[in-house]
């Protein structure tokens, strides 16, 4: 991270407890790679994705989904990042950059990194480490997604952050749908 650091940082759906990814050969990590980028995994991904399946599980969501994979050089770097370790101690990277403040904002529903299978190891005492602070808020009624299923309560919830940091507005905006449940490590 060359150094520099981050008074506070915010992540939505993070994958903070992900840890390296498995060892395997070039060959069967591009097999991997493309079996990311291909339509009918995009489509059982995108139905594990959102809370309301309905409203938010469409073509043009799997369209949108894939973009990413069109750039000319997306295999090869996925490839590329797979066979170094993916996200291989990504906490630690995490708190060397943010001094102040971790930010994890969560949708309760999420199915593709279910917020359950990480509380233990966010409530560990050494994870944040040196970080003077840190919360996990988790939105009601939403999915991996919550600057969609939720962007309302999102974005009252970093304007909030950004007051009480100083570095922001500090009202809030009324939200609809279910409160946002908070809590501090």
């Amino acid at each position: 991270v060359g150094g520099s650091s981050l008074g506070a940082l915010a992540l939505v759906a993070p994958q903070l407890t992900v840890d390296g990814t498995p060892d395997v050969p070039e060959w069967l990590a591009g097999a991997g790679v493309r079996l990311l980028a291909s339509v009918p995994l995009r489509w059982v991904a995108n139905r594990l994705a959102y809370h309301d399946v309905e409203r938010f599980a469409t073509s043009q969501a799997i369209a949108v989904g894939r973009l990413h994979v069109r750039r000319p050089s997306w295999e090869a770097q996925q490839i590329d990042w797979l066979l170094r370790g993916g996200y291989e101690d990504l906490a630690a990277k995490t708190r060397a950059v943010a001094n102040e403040h971790i930010a994890l904002f969560w949708g309760r529903q999420d199915a593709i990194l279910p917020p359950t299978d990480a509380l233990p190891a966010l409530q560990s005492e050494d994870f944040f480490g040196s970080s003077s602070a840190a919360s996990l808020t988790l939105y009601d009624a939403c999915g991996h997604v919550p600057h969609l299923e939720r962007p309302d309560a999102l974005a009252r919830d970093l304007a909030a952050l950004c007051g009480r940091l100083g570095g922001g507005p500090s009202k809030t905006t009324t939200t609809t749908g279910p409160p946002s449940s908070d809590s501090s490590f």
